[in-house]
């Protein structure tokens, strides 16, 4: 058995054993020309599904199928990667020739398994590894709790991601505390240590893991410097913002209380209130209601304006004067004499305005009074059909009611 890469352009053995006289059954027969007399050369092949087939090779001298003479009655030929008027190196399986020709016993060659160039690299032509077996950078070391070797679990049952995982959790949880800690130290001053200097001294590998936490401690710094803030309604004069006393019971001096409990319920009460029952955060915000803001306003909360017959796009296109909707009025002439303006697909800024002069309900066939020459209007460009008496500048004093 031979072992050689497939889809490969290769030289095999044509015979297993030199050709010999079919007349005294020793001589060697060293001089049968690719072209010899009574040539018949079979390619004889099995997939790995255990399909065969057989095909008819025919030798040739240069190329393709190229016969030689090794030596002592040896022949080789060569086979093609693809391409070839026979037989190609292309599939994975195992094959082998049988052939005769006139004056030669017939004959049989090796036979040969084709396969991925990776197996052959594995396991003939890579270098025998004393702790790996088989070579290769991608096979890790045997030496089982060596240095380089794998790791191997006393106890069984050994889960490495697992392990990771909680080793990683652990790692990451305590720095974070150590951190938070260091940082609120930092706001109530019990160290004397800015919270930048706390912040420098993250390591790279935590910064991301502590975002969260970093972003809280920020919120209180802020928190703590507006602490002598607070907003009250003194009864009187609306909402204010009034110094806080810390502790609860009447400002000195001030209309209303403190910020207590009963004011932040209140304050609660009040918003909720300008809210209203059916507030919806996803559309009722003051950012939500700008963005539908004029338009729903125009044209009376999304709906068309009156004026607007119809809004669609050129389907066909007969001439600058003739052509379809992809939708309209099924009603002959319902657009007659309506205003249409055209705006071009690619250029929004692209308008051109005309007249309609026949409608036809059945194709959706608009006809124009004339070529609105603005632009060349096409197939897919926008159309506006609207209610009117608007009369383009070329067709004044032409009278397009009669035409």
């Amino acid at each position: 058995m031979m072992y050689l890469d497939v889809d490969t352009a290769v030289e095999v053995p044509v015979n297993i054993l030199p050709l010999t006289d079919d007349t005294d059954f020793k001589t060697r027969e060293t001089a049968i020309a690719y072209n010899a007399a009574g040539m018949d050369l079979v390619w004889n092949f099995v997939t790995p599904a255990g399909v065969i087939t057989q095909t008819a090779v025919t030798p040739t001298t240069a190329g393709d199928y190229d016969w030689t003479h090794v030596g002592d009655g040896m022949y080789k030929i060569e086979i093609p990667a693809t391409g070839g008027a026979s037989i190609n190196n292309d599939t994975e399986g195992y094959g082998y020739f049988t052939g005769i020709c006139t004056g030669v016993l017939a004959w049989r060659s090796e036979t040969f398994c084709f396969r991925a160039s990776a197996l052959n690299d594995a396991l003939i032509e890579s270098p025998w590894s004393t702790t790996r077996g088989l070579a290769g950078t991608a096979l890790p070391n045997a030496a089982a709790d060596a240095a380089g070797g794998l790791p191997v679990s006393d106890a069984g049952g050994l889960d490495l991601d697992t392990k990771l995982a909680t080793a990683t959790s652990a790692l990451a949880t305590a720095s974070a505390l150590a951190t938070a800690q260091a940082d609120l130290d930092t706001i109530t001053g019990s160290d004397g240590v800015t919270l930048a200097t706390a912040q420098a001294n993250y390591a790279p590998a935590t910064v991301a893991a502590l975002a969260t936490v970093d972003t809280v401690v920020d919120a209180i710094q802020v928190v703590t410097d507006k602490l002598a803030t607070s907003i009250e309604d003194d009864g009187s004069s609306g909402w204010q913002f009034t110094t806080l006393a810390l502790e609860n019971g009447p400002s000195g001096g001030g209309g209303g209380g403190d910020a207590t409990a009963a004011n932040q319920s209140t304050i609660i009460t009040h918003l909720t209130d300008i809210k209203g029952a059916g507030w919806s955060s996803s559309t009722d915000t003051l950012e939500e209601i700008r963005d539908r803001g004029d338009a729903a306003w125009t044209t009376g909360a999304g709906g068309s304006p009156p004026q607007l017959l119809q809004s669609t796009t050129i389907a066909t296109l007969t001439s600058q004067t003739v052509f379809t909707l992809t939708a309209g009025s099924s009603d002959n002439d319902a657009y007659n004499n309506a205003i249409i303006v055209v705006t071009d697909q690619t250029t929004s800024t692209q308008k051109a305005v005309g007249r309609i002069k026949n409608y036809v309900g059945d194709t959706k066939t608009v006809t124009l009074t004339a070529d609105p020459g603005i632009f060349t209007m096409a197939a897919g460009d926008s159309i506006a059909i609207m209610a009117g008496t608007f009369v383009p500048p070329d067709e004044l004093g032409v009278g397009w009611l009669g035409d």
